[in-house]
């Protein structure tokens, strides 16, 4: 049994009890209660636009306006989260503060604002190539921060951004160590310009993508199934669904959008990190072989470690001899068994999911499942068919039977496992495959 609570239902700061109680005929009541804190999430700190190339004689336009309290907003867009603070910095190569040409050559105070701007005139830049924009948010006593490098130039720049969004699924695009991780197989993500006033229609546009495993002119950029748009024009398409997926696992990789007009051209880079699936532990069957419609085969998975917690879990299952299988919704639980209805060999296996999306499949695992036989009692269960001198009748009775003990306790999914190849094993004509088909789809139905 599980229980599932939706995140974001709980307050933080708070120490709730769950108990379990587990009933069965014949036996006295069994409980289990157990205690749990709910603390508050990690504030995200992101500074938008990418590292865009700036004039040392422009001004540079800083947007925090993406971080955000996950407790407070879940997802972009969010409303004006008022308790939230905002601290910006700035930096020379070498770790030393920015100072002001002029006067006392103080140090050069930003706006506390989640979007503000700083005019790089009238900052002392010195011979320096670069320059680092720092920001730490702060509610109550959590904190976050942030850090963009800003390459610098002498001459005139157009100031253009870069945003990355999904295409195929919700929210978004989600940043760890300073880099939008990216989920290699299953995300397909479009990347627009920011930022450019009054464009004219006679841009130009120039897209890279550079990181491990990718050389200059990479025959797999110009793969229309990768990078439908190609890699010119104002949006790229990136598709890294596993027809397409090129990037390494665990890689870091610049995308950078190259805007030129009449002779004057702006660059801006975003950092991607291709999320590594959960590392593989281990999923092992306590009881690999035993009797159709009474044992339950149980896959139980532990050591799976991610950065992106929580993990969850699916668990399928299917004939060894054949190609369909069954498969369970994603759950936080790591062990799942189930009653199979079709003597022979099966296979059982699970894939592991990080909070991503990124996923691991874990080894199929055999199991053998001996027939039910024509006679007995079905512990805990009601009269079975062994009156019934039809071997078949009988199968079909006890299959029926154990059914509807299991739409009793509401194990919708074990049904669904054991309807799956079910009417295969009887002989169609006879009377106990009409009682097995039918029995199949009532468990379809429930």
């Amino acid at each position: 049994s599980t229980l599932s609570v939706p995140k974001g239902t709980l307050p933080a700061g708070k120490t709730y009890t769950v108990s379990l109680q587990g009933l069965q005929a014949g036996s006295p009541p069994g409980s289990l209660e157990r205690e749990f804190a709910i603390r508050a999430s990690d504030l995200v700190a992101q500074i938008g636009g990418g590292s865009k190339l700036l004039s040392r004689q422009g001004q540079v336009t800083l947007d925090a306006s993406a971080s955000r309290d996950p407790d407070f907003c879940g997802a972009l867009p969010c409303p004006t989260d008022p308790s939230l603070e905002f601290r910006w910095t700035c930096e020379l190569p070498g770790g030393g503060a920015c100072r002001q040409r002029a006067g006392q050559r103080s140090e050069v105070a930003i706006p506390r604002l989640a979007a503000t701007a700083v005019d790089l005139s009238g900052v002392d830049l010195g011979g320096s190539d670069s320059v680092t924009f720092s920001l730490v948010v702060t509610k109550g006593a959590r904190t976050a921060g942030a850090s963009l490098s800003f390459p610098l130039t002498a001459g005139a720049v157009l100031d253009v951004g870069v945003s990355l969004s999904y295409l195929a699924k919700g929210g978004e695009v989600p940043v760890s160590g300073g880099a939008l991780t990216v989920v290699q197989g299953t995300d397909i993500l479009l990347a627009e310009p920011t930022g450019l006033d009054n464009p004219s229609g006679n841009e130009v546009y120039a897209w890279s993508l550079s990181g491990p495993g990718l050389a200059d002119a990479d025959p797999r950029l110009a793969d229309p199934a990768a990078l439908p748009f190609g890699l010119a024009g104002p949006t790229l398409q990136l598709s890294l669904v596993p027809a397409a997926a090129f990037l390494q696992l665990g890689g870091r990789y610049a995308l950078t959008l190259t805007v030129s007009r009449g002779g004057v051209a702006g660059t801006s880079s975003l950092a991607l990190a291709v999320d590594m699936p959960p590392s593989p532990g281990a999923c092992v069957a306590p009881l690999a072989s035993g009797e159709a419609l009474k044992d339950f085969f149980t896959v139980s998975c532990s050591n799976w470690i991610d950065d992106e917690l929580p993990l969850e879990y699916a668990f399928f299952t299917g004939l060894a001899n054949g190609t369909d299988f069954s498969s369970t919704p994603k759950s936080y639980s790591s062990a799942h068994g189930v009653q199979l209805a079709v003597a022979g060999a099966w296979h059982r296996w699970a894939v592991v999911y990080d909070a991503l999306g990124a996923a691991t499949e874990a080894p199929k695992l055999l199991f053998q499942v001996s027939d039910i036989g024509a006679g007995g009692r079905r512990q805990g269960g009601n009269a079975t068919a062994a009156r019934v001198s039809n071997p078949e009748e009988a199968r079909a009775g006890r299959i029926d039977e154990v059914c509807g003990e299991m739409a009793s306790l509401g194990e919708n999914t074990a049904l669904m496992s054991v309807s799956d190849g079910l009417t295969s094993s009887f002989d169609a004509d006879s009377a106990g495959g009409r009682r097995a088909s039918s029995a199949a789809y009532r468990m379809r139905v429930r």
